[in-house]
């Protein structure tokens, strides 16, 4: 493609194009896909600049054609490389946000998802059903309580309202938390035992 800028003697760095019909000449001698009515607009646009007196450097022109044009060869040159390479990424990243969103579809449509409004209403059926189970436990136990502690079965009533009381306490305390919280030692348990 193009020559090479850097490797090029003095006196071609500091060639110049009397009008940018000469460089548009130029730059299709080079390979550079490019007509005259593009360039003309490009001009207007700003992306070849020429002198003050109209002529325009070779180190312009090459510039203008490594920045805004293809080669003829339908080579890449490192700019339009690296557009398609980002090109590339952003369908794969499109693909794959459609994909999740039709799998998400799928599994709501066959009864894998369920709306959240109705786990919480499930949960709380839940919740509720555990308090009363632990507050009838918590009364059943009562006399076995009292009697593992050898205490007085007089004060069973209050022993009952102390134990449903914390069941109490602990249900409030899940059901505020956002998010769950797990013992680190509980988690380290449970990934030594999965090795």
């Amino acid at each position: 493609m193009g020559k090479d800028t850097a490797t090029e003697p003095a006196a071609e760095k500091a060639r110049a194009f009397k009008n940018l019909m000469e460089a548009l000449r130029y730059l299709q001698g080079q390979g550079w896909k490019i007509e005259k009515s593009a360039i003309y607009n490009h001009k207007r646009d700003g992306l070849i600049k020429p002198e003050k007196n109209g002529s325009i450097t070779q180190a312009e022109a090459d510039r203008y054609a490594r920045k805004n044009l293809s080669p003829l060869d339908g080579s890449d040159t490192p700019n339009t490389a690296a557009l398609k390479e980002k090109e590339q990424a952003a369908i794969v990243r499109i693909k794959e946000a459609q994909a999740e969103r039709l799998e998400l579809k799928a599994q709501k449509e066959s009864g894998e998802l369920v709306p959240r409004h109705h786990t919480d209403q499930e949960l709380a059926k839940r919740v509720a059903l555990f308090k009363n189970d632990s507050h009838q436990q918590n009364q059943a136990d009562l006399t076995r309580i009292i009697d593992l502690v050898g205490g007085d079965r007089e004060k069973g009533p209050e022993l009952l309202e102390y134990l449903n009381s914390r069941v109490d306490q602990l249900l409030d305390r899940y059901a505020r938390r956002k998010t769950a919280l797990v013992p680190r030692a509980l988690v380290e348990g449970e990934e030594g035992q999965a090795q």
